[in-house]
C-alpha cells in the first residue's frame, strides 16, 4: 500500500528539528495523561442534562444547565 510519506518508513517531512517522523514527546507510550481512577464516589451530583432517546446504541440528552458546561471529552 502506498501512503503519502513513504509508507511505514515514514519519509523526511522536514521542518521537525530533530524529532522523528511520528512525532516527538507524548502519546500514550511514554509519560502522559494517565487513564480514570477509580476514585470512589463524588461527594456531590449536579444534573447536566435530560434523556431524550438512543440514537445508534448512544444516549441523546439535551443540557439542563447552560452556566455549567464540561471540558471537552470530559466524563459526564
Amino acid at each position: 500500500m502506498s501512503f503519502r510519506g513513504g509508507g511505514r518508513g515514514g519519509g523526511d517531512r522536514g521542518g521537525r528539528g530533530g524529532f522523528s517522523s511520528r512525532g516527538g514527546r507524548g502519546g500514550f507510550g511514554g509519560g502522559g495523561r494517565g487513564g480514570y481512577a477509580n476514585a470512589g464516589p463524588p461527594e456531590s451530583v449536579q444534573p447536566m442534562g435530560a434523556f431524550m432517546h438512543a440514537v445508534e446504541g448512544e444516549m441523546l440528552c439535551q443540557s439542563t444547565d447552560a452556566k455549567h458546561v464540561p471540558y471537552f471529552n470530559a466524563p459526564i
